[in-house]
């Protein structure tokens, strides 16, 4: 290994540690109260080696959502090569992205806050906001492939558009699964409702849109577990 190669993989190492270091503290304090100092702290570096590597906590959230979708990406296209039929394939992403959703609070907290951040044109251009975009990318990737080979094999309609749909059902899942955490954060439903089965009720109702006659029956029987 060459010395630059060496370099840019310490620094890799060096950033992994970083947002180990945030992540702790984040979980622990909030991200509103944390500060740079203590996630120095926690990563055992100076402040200001942080600041070689993000220029404030903002650009810190934004990266750990994007390690977090890289992570998922992975896992979706695991599920992608390794089960079918793309209906079942399609609830298993769907029961990781609502697993991790809900027990990686921070990670999906990171993504909308930056959204938000970016919709005020506070962060365009940013290289840690153009990270997350192509991270949540790579996530639709293996989902609209999964509807593409659902399409080529007669479970989908042939008249639908694979990353469309993939965008619609990711979309769908942001909103309503930010619902049923609001709901496990308060201890009571807002709404008076089972948030958890109207997370699967509406999955189901998608994947039905989507559906030919051939999967509709294979589909109802391999998400009774959700009802």
């Amino acid at each position: 290994m060459g010395i630059q190669e060496r370099r840019e993989r310490e620094k890799l190492v060096r950033r992994d540690q970083i947002l180990d270091a945030a992540l702790k503290v984040f979980q622990k304090t909030g991200w509103s109260e944390s500060t740079m100092d203590q996630v120095a702290d926690e990563a055992e570096l100076a402040k200001g080696t942080l600041y070689l590597y993000f220029k404030d906590k903002e650009e810190i959230y934004a990266a750990l959502g994007a390690r977090g979708l890289l992570n998922l990406a992975e896992r979706f296209k695991e599920i992608k090569d390794t089960i079918t039929p793309a209906c079942v394939a399609m609830q298993k992403i769907g029961e990781e992205y609502h697993r991790h959703f809900m027990e990686n609070a921070v990670f999906m907290a990171s993504i909308h806050y930056s959204i938000h951040r970016l919709t005020q044109c506070e962060c365009e251009g940013e290289n840690e906001m153009s990270n997350l975009h192509e991270a949540g990318l790579k996530c639709l990737e293996p989902v609209a492939a999964t509807i593409k080979k659902g399409i080529d094999l007669g479970e989908f309609r042939k008249d639908i558009d694979p990353m469309q749909i993939a965008i619609i059902f990711w979309s769908f899942s942001d909103g309503i699964m930010t619902h049923q955490l609001w709901d496990e954060r308060l201890g009571h439903s807002l709404w008076k409702v089972d948030m958890h089965a109207t997370v699967w009720a509406g999955f189901k109702l998608l994947m039905k849109s989507i559906a030919t006659d051939k999967i509709i029956h294979l589909f109802e029987e391999c998400n009774d577990e959700h009802k």
